[in-house]
């Protein structure tokens, strides 16, 4: 699915992160190559300072040779950071994530890498040196910046540590990663969980997150989806949750024993994730069959 409709847009657009702030610890887990949106006095700080710019899928925030001297956050579509100019393994972000100028904000040093759109994307653009200067003179917006940076070298690390699983798994790790940010819970009629979202990144990024080839990828996919534990409706994909928990538990069992801990199980976490989004005024989702 290469043309992306108004709905998709729309469907992303505002990822579920629950709120954290100074008194109160990030509680949402660490996952891969898909890292926290910005909390929310950021983002519209950004909004108010910053610039906007629209991308054509494909076309890249930073031309080769200048400098990564802004901050740049996802407004509208998806963009990408690659490993490297070459290495072909990247990462995404979609609406109110950081897409680059977090990694070299203090200090200017050169960045390693490629940054550019994944489908037709706005995003918005603030000089470092501007954004320095607020925070210098703004403790609590200087913590909240500090805490996003540290959420990204997390989210990073975790990413790292998983290009050493199989690729079925890291194909896994993927869609975890896309529900933290937009998963549903619902049941079929034998009561089995199901996470539905909207419709992720065209299948070449998906390759490209878990570095594999689309051969790869597809032989996955094909596998998942004749073992009806993956179905396709439209704009959106549905993936039966015992089919994530594996590598759910996996990424649980790698972290250290920190004071703020995932919920056990891939279930428990997208039932919590949907009990917070209907606390928060969204109907339930039902499948459709």
């Amino acid at each position: 699915m290469s043309n992306r409709t108004l709905g998709w847009y729309a469907a992303i657009e505002r990822p579920f992160d629950q709120p954290w702030d100074l008194e109160h610890p990030v509680p949402d887990p660490i996952v891969p190559w898909i890292t926290h949106s910005l909390h929310p006095k950021l983002y519209s700080l950004i909004e108010k300072i910053g610039t906007p710019r629209a991308l054509k899928a494909e076309e890249p925030l930073i031309q080769p040779g200048e400098p990564v001297n802004q901050v740049i956050v996802v407004a509208k579509g998806v963009t990408g950071r690659e490993v490297g100019q070459i290495s072909g393994a990247i990462a995404i972000s979609p609406p109110r994530h950081i897409a680059c100028g977090n990694l070299n904000f203090l200090t200017s040093l050169p960045c390693i890498g490629r940054y550019f759109a994944l489908v037709d994307s706005t995003v918005i653009q603030v000089p470092q040196k501007l954004l320095r200067g607020i925070l210098q003179n703004d403790r609590e917006t200087a913590w909240l910046f500090s805490v996003q940076a540290e959420l990204c070298t997390l989210s990073d690390r975790m990413g790292f540590a998983i290009y050493t699983i199989p690729v079925e798994d890291r194909l896994k790790a993927f869609f975890i990663a896309w529900a933290r940010n937009y998963g549903r819970f619902a049941q079929d009629a034998s009561g089995a969980g199901w996470c539905v979202m909207p419709s992720t990144v065209q299948r070449k990024y998906i390759a490209s997150v878990a570095n594999t080839s689309r051969v790869s990828l597809d032989k996955t996919m094909r596998a998942w989806r004749e073992s009806g534990a993956y179905v396709s409706q439209g704009s959106s994909i549905c993936m039966k949750t015992s089919l994530l928990e594996p590598v759910y538990r996996w990424m649980s069992d790698m972290e250290d024993n920190a004071e703020i801990r995932r919920p056990p199980t891939f279930l428990e976490f997208i039932r919590d994730i949907e009990a917070r989004r209907q606390a928060a005024g969204f109907k339930p989702v039902s499948l459709g069959w």
